[in-house]
């Protein structure tokens, strides 16, 4: 075999399999904060990156909603960020927290209780790791309930990441007989 062929296939292998690589990666590495904000952007309808009066950039901006979008375990900026969104813009405070594992659904749950807590109607959408999102419910008041039971009749306790999370349920004091596989509601 000629060397020159020899060296073309090895060039051409090690070419293939970076252009293999380079576009399956994403697949199993978390996105970037910016693909997750684009993604809810355009499933909610809203304006992404919106400079507003103070010169900070809104995530996402929509009729009724000033939102940040952040990692979970970044949910105490998630609050201030929105809330001072919303003070520029007149908009309700939303944040938007990409939950990676089930173990982000803790920070979650902070910033449901603390907006309760203190009244600041902070709306929260979830964002999964594969960019699937959901709108959480109002904030509860005080005299929280420890289970959300889904349309469905399922339990799930205030730990899970269906808790309070689902397009419809409500609030129980009390399971219902079907219990969560992923909680154990």
């Amino acid at each position: 075999m000629h060397p020159i062929s020899t060296t073309t296939n090895r060039i051409f292998v090690i070419l293939a399999v970076s252009i293999a690589l380079l576009v399956t990666l994403p697949l199993f590495g978390k996105q970037s904060e910016r693909y997750y904000q684009e993604k809810l952007a355009r499933e909610i309808g809203g304006q992404v990156e919106v400079v507003i009066r103070d010169g900070t950039r809104c995530d996402i901006l929509t009729n009724s909603y000033a939102i940040e979008v952040d990692f979970a375990k970044k949910w105490a900026e998630a609050i201030g960020q929105s809330l001072n969104y919303a003070m520029h813009t007149g908009k309700s405070p939303a944040v938007a927290l990409i939950v990676l594992s089930s173990s982000d659904n803790k920070y979650v749950e902070r910033v449901r209780k603390i907006s309760s807590r203190y009244g600041l109607g902070i709306k929260i959408f979830t964002i999964g790791g594969t960019g699937s999102s959901s709108n959480s419910p109002k904030p509860r008041a005080s005299g929280e309930k420890e289970f959300w039971i889904t349309s469905s009749g399922k339990s799930h306790n205030s730990s899970c990441r269906y808790y309070g999370t689902t397009k419809s349920g409500r609030y129980s004091d009390k399971p219902s007989g079907d219990s969560c596989k992923v909680c154990g509601g």
